[in-house]
């Protein structure tokens, strides 16, 4: 499952020590992975994949990382 949420309807990250479940955090540019858009400021929690597609629509920059 990826849930995709969007740089302006992103909630609070918890600060105690850190209570985030971004695993992909977009830069600059825009990508699609596995059928879902994201642009720069985005950011992607994914569990449960089997495996990642990942396309660049443009010129792209991102982060990805594991933080369990």
């Amino acid at each position: 499952m990826i849930t995709i949420r969007k740089s302006t309807a992103r909630g609070h990250t918890q600060i105690d020590w850190l209570d985030s479940w971004h695993t992909l955090q977009m830069i600059k540019g825009k990508i699609d992975i596995n059928h879902h858009e994201l642009s720069a400021g985005d950011g992607a929690a994914i569990q449960d994949e089997t495996s990642l597609s990942i396309h660049c629509r443009e010129n792209a920059e991102f982060l990805f990382f594991d933080l369990s």
